[in-house]
C-alpha cells in the first residue's frame, strides 16, 4: 500500500470521531445555523429523530473502523450518509463508488467529513 495513502487514511480518524460526537449529540441541533433535514421544522431547533440512536444503529450496522483505506472510505460514507437520514452531511456515497482508485476515495471522504464537521458546528451551513 502507498506510503501516502495510508497516511491519509490514518489521519481521517480525528475527523471521523469529532463527526460521530457532534453528529449523535442531540444538542448540536439547538443551534438553528446547523442545516439538518430530520429537524422537526425548518429554522427551529429539534430533530424528529434520536440522533445518538442512528448513529449508534449505523455503528453497529457497519462493525468496526476498515484500516484498508478503500473500504475505509466506504465504511465512512455511510457512516457520515446514514439511512434514515440525518441530512447533516453532503451526500458522497455515489461520488465514493465512482473513484477511480483509493486515494480519490479517502480524498472525497474527507472533503465530505470536513464539509459535515463545518455544518454541524454551525460555522458554515449546507
Amino acid at each position: 500500500m502507498d506510503e501516502e495513502i495510508a497516511q491519509r487514511a490514518a489521519s481521517l480518524e480525528q475527523l471521523l470521531d469529532r463527526w460521530i460526537e457532534i453528529a449523535s449529540n442531540v444538542a448540536t441541533y439547538d443551534n438553528v445555523d446547523v442545516v439538518a433535514s430530520a429537524r422537526t421544522q425548518k429554522g427551529e431547533p429539534g430533530l424528529s429523530v434520536d440522533p445518538a440512536r442512528i448513529v449508534s444503529t449505523v455503528l453497529d450496522d457497519l462493525g468496526p473502523w476498515l484500516t484498508n483505506p478503500t473500504d475505509l472510505a466506504f465504511w465512512g460514507a455511510a457512516l457520515i450518509n446514514p439511512l434514515p437520514p440525518l441530512g447533516v452531511s453532503l451526500e458522497i456515497r455515489g461520488p465514493v463508488l465512482e473513484a477511480p482508485d483509493a486515494l480519490s476515495r479517502l480524498v472525497i471522504l474527507e472533503s465530505g467529513l470536513r464539509r459535515s464537521n463545518a455544518n454541524l458546528e454551525g460555522m458554515c451551513p449546507l
